[in-house]
């Protein structure tokens, strides 16, 4: 059996981005890090939102119907 290289070698920071460190070109790496942390901001809110319907109907609360 072989064994798996699992050495680490690169970290990125959490303010680089990390498709720029793959090698995407400069104008495509911006956009896409500006796209992924655009779904990130969308998906957390959605989150919040059910987050806080769930709590709003255990504790009883009526949520009126968007319109």
């Amino acid at each position: 059996m072989k064994k798996v290289d699992a050495k680490i070698r690169h970290i990125t920071k959490s303010d680089a981005n990390v498709f720029a460190e793959l090698g995407f070109p400069p104008n495509e790496a911006k956009r896409y890090l500006a796209e992924s942390r655009a779904q990130i901001q969308h998906t957390r809110c959605a989150q919040d939102s059910v987050t806080g319907e769930v709590d709003a109907i255990c504790h009883g609360i009526v949520i009126p119907d968007k319109f």
